[in-house]
């Protein structure tokens, strides 16, 4: 995403990661985790990969989900894609 998702925004979370390959899931942003870095609070227009969303993920849970007893995870902002109210 190249902007900060509203809370309550329905998104697709989608990474590829060489050593866990590719994850997808869809969930709805519950929770918005300023950018942080070792120098400090960073905005999200210097460095929108500090910023985290927390998502509700929807079930079923996908089979590579490793958080056990919970639906919710906080994945980079700049993993997440919007998606369009039917």
């Amino acid at each position: 995403m190249d902007r900060l998702p509203e809370i309550g925004e329905r998104v697709r979370y989608e990474h590829d990661d060489e050593f866990l390959g590719h994850r997808a899931c869809i969930g709805t942003v519950r929770k918005i985790y300023p950018g942080l870095t070792e120098s400090g609070f960073v905005t999200f227009k210097d460095d929108p990969d500090s910023w985290a969303a927390g998502i509700e993920v929807d079930d079923p849970l996908p089979g590579w989900w490793p958080y056990p007893n919970t639906n919710r995870f906080a994945p980079s902002v700049t993993d997440l894609t919007p998606i369009a109210a039917a």
